[in-house]
């Protein structure tokens, strides 16, 4: 009886020591390591760091909409707690999230070295990775290392534009029987159009023919981002999620189990033409490509990895959420600043007649729409989708005069970084696509291959680039050759940060012919 008694106090012991190290000593030690080197910022809370401030700050700030006339100054509206803290404790700065420390880095040097990694020290955090596999699961988002490299040599095939052209021209036909035989402009909640635009293009481009049945993913990924995001912004509740049983976590559990049960569906009936005789192979698309990967059974030996059914389903959510958030508040943002703009609106319009005359965009002529291309990079730059990119410190590693110990990671402030002047000079804050003119080497004042970050650089490049790109200049050019629009009067302007930065309030314009 008293070893039992024994081992079961060893175990109690063992339990709160590890416990202690890891939200105690291993904190206190990287805090003292960092901080040595003048690295400061806000005291943190033991279990959740500085995330709970965060989001208060932020809740606070998106109660009110910017007022006055719309300013592109979107920083510490956005981003209240990067400020506030920085005036506090300078650059770089120090915050926490849970139990890791994070750096805010705002020098481009040590910022390239992160993103091209070539010590192979920065890799994706565990925090972010779990707070992704709910929505995405262990997609291409989310791994790191040698499984990253491998489900990327498979996938690259996948991002193709064939299917882009259709998708658009269903949206304008809906437009123009809206505003057909109409005198004066009507009113259109734009953001929602493309965002059933984006999940329609995406839905082709995964599943071709099956893409309406994708409409149904959507639904449910959104469902399940929902229920993730919600606890961050509640102290208790961020408290509480941690546990397997909470109701939270169930019904997060339930709405991925009803999202794998769609995409089993989707990828079934595709075997089923196969086998049917139907089609000759699965296609194409990024389903086809994954299924032949799947039936062909690869197996790495050096890595022992290979890509199953799982994998699949996986990246099937990271293709959908990443693709459809990304394009369509992209679109919403530059619509926005054409509205606003109207002389630079009528520019690029005047360069789509020309080049494009009637017709629809094709590849030849989207390498000459040179102002559609400035407008859409001065949106990145302005509204980039992602505002902040996290790395973590996966061993001992040195950037510049600063060393960062195992454990520790890095933040990299995209949207503070794409708004700062003394980058971009003394109008970073102001809607100006000329400073594309000669493309986007030459376009910051301090001319860094690292000033313009939307996809990100190095390593972890956004794989869909490419894509988002001619996706997002078909969709212009078509909707310039068709339409005009200025701002509604019920516009609100709040840019808030969710998964992507969007439209608080929605993007009301008023859309009629030119």
């Amino acid at each position: 009886m008293a070893v039992w008694l024994w081992t079961i106090a060893a175990l109690c012991i063992a339990l709160v020591w590890k416990g202690a190290a890891k939200l105690l000593l291993k904190p206190w030690i990287l805090e003292a390591k960092l901080r040595q080197q003048g690295i400061r910022g806000p005291p943190r809370s033991i279990l959740s760091g500085n995330v709970y401030e965060i989001f208060q700050m932020r809740a606070r700030t998106e109660a009110e909409c910017i007022q006055g006339p719309i300013t592109h100054d979107i920083v510490e509206y956005v981003q209240p707690h990067l400020l506030h803290w920085a005036k506090l404790y300078g650059l770089p700065l120090l915050w926490w999230w849970g139990t890791e420390p994070g750096v805010v880095l705002t020098d481009l040097d040590m910022i390239k070295e992160v993103l091209y990694n070539k010590s192979g020290a920065f890799w994706s955090p565990e925090w972010q990775r779990k707070f992704q596999v709910d929505i995405l699961g262990r997609g291409l988002a989310v791994v790191n290392g040698d499984e990253w490299a491998f489900r990327r040599r498979i996938l690259a095939p996948a991002f193709h534009a064939e299917k882009i052209k259709a998708s658009n021209c269903e949206m304008l036909e809906k437009w123009n029987a809206l505003t057909e035989g109409k005198d004066e402009p009507i009113e259109l909640e734009v953001c929602k159009e493309l965002t059933t635009l984006t999940s329609d293009i995406i839905s082709r481009a995964a599943f071709g023919s099956s893409y309406k049945k994708g409409h149904k993913v959507f639904e449910l990924l959104d469902q399940v981002g929902g229920l993730t995001c919600f606890p961050l912004a509640k102290r208790f509740t961020h408290c509480h999620s941690m546990l397997p049983i909470c109701k939270l976590n169930r019904e997060i559990k339930t709405a991925n189990s009803k999202l794998r049960s769609t995409l089993e569906e989707i990828v079934q009936a595709r075997r089923d033409q196969k086998l049917a005789g139907e089609i000759d192979n699965y296609g194409s698309d990024l389903l086809g490509i994954m299924l032949d990967e799947v039936d062909a059974g690869h197996h790495d030996d050096k890595t022992g990895l290979s890509f199953t059914t799982d994998s699949l389903m996986e990246e099937c959510k990271t293709f959908y959420i990443a693709g459809q958030e990304t394009s369509a508040k992209w679109l919403a943002w530059t619509m926005m600043l054409l509205a606003a703009n109207p002389s630079w609106q009528e520019q690029a319009r005047e360069e789509v007649r020309q080049v494009c005359q009637s017709q629809a965009p094709d590849a030849e002529s989207l390498s000459k729409l040179k102002i559609v291309g400035m407008v859409l990079n001065e949106s990145l730059r302005l509204y980039p989708p992602a505002v902040f990119n996290v790395r973590s410190c996966y061993k001992d590693a040195k950037l510049g005069h600063l060393s960062f110990p195992e454990g520790s990671g890095v933040i990299i402030p995209i949207l503070y970084l794409l708004h700062d002047k003394d980058i971009w000079g003394d109008d970073a804050n102001e809607f100006n696509p000329q400073r594309f003119a000669d493309g986007i080497s030459s376009a910051s004042k301090s001319r860094h291959s690292c000033a313009f970050l939307p996809f990100s650089q190095g390593q972890r490049v956004c794989l869909g680039q490419s894509f988002a790109q001619i996706e997002a200049k078909v969709a212009m050019a078509m909707i310039l050759q068709r339409f005009s629009f200025r701002l509604s009067p019920t516009y609100r302007h709040s840019p808030v940060h969710r998964l992507a930065l969007q439209p608080q309030h929605g993007l009301p314009l008023l859309l009629g012919r030119p």
